[in-house]
């Protein structure tokens, strides 16, 4: 929604500006801190309260046009309307902006914490994806707690074998060394600018914030401020090779370029056999749910 004002770039520019100093993922962090305290302050002082906003615009409106109804139209009166129908017009969109977002960050806040907004969003995924029934050789499950408890016992009882494991050699022997040295130099090579931008872009603009509250529209909008920092803080991962978590947006850039890289390389090296372990992890992950919920 700041993204619609013009001065938001302003904001942006000026304190991206300021010099600190540190490694890159913490220089690239602390701009971002920074910056989040600027936009709070000149969110509060300068863009205003968004539904004010609507409704001063509407009073305008209305203002205008009962003097033009009093006394009668003339070109300054109609060019006053003209502009208070844009600046409504302006106002409702980033209003409609607002609720948009502000949806996508209760998610994000409480989607996933064990309160009854999660209970009721994970039931109603459960039910489309509901597994409502399983064949057991010539038995049909068909409740929930005996599907459940089939699939975990199957496996249970597959992977806590007890009986000892002797290595013959038989994986070294038979499955092939498919990464060779030229796909795994490829794989860590240093990602160039033109990667690091385009794995930015590639990104879906309309995700909800990360915990900085930085989501990647902000990375996308002011790119030629910022890019040179956040090609710093990627380029330092793939030097040193510091862990990540999935959580702010410059650890979901470092995933998606790792992911584009192996995405050419994966038909080759996975059989048909692995996308079927696919599919019964997914499954399991589906029943674990499940029982968890109910």
């Amino acid at each position: 929604m700041w993204t619609a004002h013009h001065d938001c770039i302003n904001v942006v520019q000026n304190s991206w500006n300021t010099v600190v100093t540190g490694c890159p993922m913490y220089v690239l962090s602390q701009k971002l801190k920074s910056l989040k305290a600027n936009l709070k302050s000149w969110n509060k002082d300068s863009f205003g309260n968004i539904h004010s906003n609507v409704k001063q615009a509407y009073q305008d409106v209305d203002d205008i046009q009962n003097l033009i109804d009093s006394n009668g139209p003339n070109e300054l009166l109609l060019d006053q309307e003209k502009i208070a129908q844009i600046n409504l017009e302006k106002a409702l969109l980033m209003e409609e902006m607002f609720w948009s977002e502000k949806s996508k960050v209760k998610w994000h806040t409480d989607g996933d914490r064990n309160t009854a907004y999660f209970h009721r969003v994970a039931k109603i995924k459960n039910t489309s994806s509901l597994i409502s029934t399983l064949r057991n050789g010539d038995i049909v499950l068909n409740s929930t707690e005996e599907v459940s408890a089939h699939v975990v016992d199957h496996f249970s009882s597959l992977f806590n074998d007890s009986a000892p494991f002797v290595d013959n050699g038989l994986v070294e022997e038979v499955i092939p060394c498919l990464v060779t040295d030229r796909i795994n130099k490829m794989l860590t090579i240093l990602p160039s600018h033109d990667e690091i931008k385009s794995a930015v872009f590639g990104l879906n603009n309309d995700s909800a914030p990360g915990p900085d509250g930085f989501g990647v529209v902000f990375f996308q909008t002011y790119w030629d401020i910022i890019k040179q920092d956040v090609i710093n803080a990627v380029l330092q991962f793939f030097t040193t090779g510091w862990p990540i978590a999935i959580a702010n947006f410059k650890f979901k850039l470092i995933s998606k370029i790792l992911a584009d890289r192996l995405a050419p390389l994966m038909p080759a090296i996975t059989s048909i056999q692995q996308r079927g372990n696919v599919l019964v992890v997914t499954l399991l992950s589906k029943l674990i749910l499940l029982r968890q919920v109910y």
